[in-house]
């Protein structure tokens, strides 16, 4: 499955790109969105692992999409000297994610190993 991330997010990069320079980037930052979309939706209403395996191959390519295009318009609108910055303060909630989640899991009971506890990914019992 990350072989099949990989090779989408690769292959959506060049033609986001000429999206973004033909016709504009909100269209591009739309394009990567609706694919980001469709991929979430695609993968959580899986019923079986190759869905799973499509959804998430659509949904790495949007959400690739929408990383690089963000970072290119951060690029357009800030000077130089401020970039770094602006690309650090965009991905903030990367970082944050990382001491947030764990009590988020906690507080729903992932694990716990209780029956009723939240349930995460697919169901591969029928």
């Amino acid at each position: 499955m990350g072989v099949i991330n990989n090779i989408m997010a690769a292959v959506a990069l060049p033609f986001l790109s000429k999206i973004c320079d033909a016709v504009s980037r909100p269209a591009a930052l739309s394009v990567a969105s609706v694919l980001f979309g469709v991929g979430y939706i695609c993968a959580a209403a899986a019923p079986n692992v190759y869905s799973v395996v499509v959804g998430e191959a659509i949904l790495n390519a949007g959400r690739t999409g929408m990383y690089q295009i963000m970072h290119i318009l951060i690029s357009d609108m800030t000077q130089l000297q401020w970039r770094g910055l602006a690309i650090a303060a965009y991905s903030l909630p990367w970082i944050l994610n990382g001491f947030v989640s764990a009590e988020i899991a906690t507080s729903l009971g992932v694990f716990t190993g209780k029956p009723d506890a939240w349930r995460w990914g697919v169901s591969l019992d029928g």
